[in-house]
């Protein structure tokens, strides 16, 4: 049974004082993936999307002019806003429902918050509309392995398998998402 926004919140809640103990090393090991993937890039505006406790955006925070970090745990927020990362700013939201304005990130990144169903096509048509045209994407989906990548991603994108259950993928807004 999937957890609602309510409950997993709460949940992220409860953790949010050991989060980083408990997968600090099996998350920053996906952060560091991603920021390979971004060479050199540079960029204006980065949204993460379920920032948590804020430490892909600290780990990135050289690449970017401005970011927002999304999370649904106002504890998680907390320890995200006491590293005090520059140019960085927080907000209290779903990824189900994203208080961003249209075009405006020119990279957007969401590690471990997507699962493969039914919700996965309204995720992905609201990452499309807060990117601009030109902007790429980085997320995790969380699926069985092997399976192919999802309908939502019509055209062929850069995938890796991180783990048993989950695969990130890489990809330009305007041409793989349809």
């Amino acid at each position: 049974m999937e957890k609602d926004d309510s409950q997993l919140a709460e949940w992220y809640n409860a953790i949010s004082g050991s989060y980083d103990e408990l997968y600090g090393e099996e998350q920053s090991s996906k952060y560091e993936t991603v920021l390979g993937f971004l060479g050199t890039g540079h960029f204006r505006v980065i949204i993460d999307i379920g920032c948590g406790t804020g430490t892909f955006l600290e780990k990135a925070h050289e690449i970017y002019d401005h970011a927002i970090g999304i999370d649904l745990s106002p504890k998680m927020l907390r320890i995200a806003m006491k590293r005090k990362t520059a140019n960085t700013d927080y907000v209290l939201a779903s990824s189900n429902s994203l208080p961003i304005k249209n075009a405006s990130s020119d990279f957007t990144v969401s590690i471990s918050t997507a699962k493969a169903g039914s919700n996965l096509p309204s995720f992905i048509a609201d990452i499309r509309r807060i990117g601009r045209k030109d902007s790429l994407l980085a997320f995790t989906l969380f699926q069985d392995p092997g399976l192919p990548n999802p309908e939502s991603l019509a055209k062929p994108v850069r995938s890796t398998i991180i783990s048993d259950r989950e695969t990130l993928y890489f990809l330009r807004i305007a041409d793989a998402l349809e």
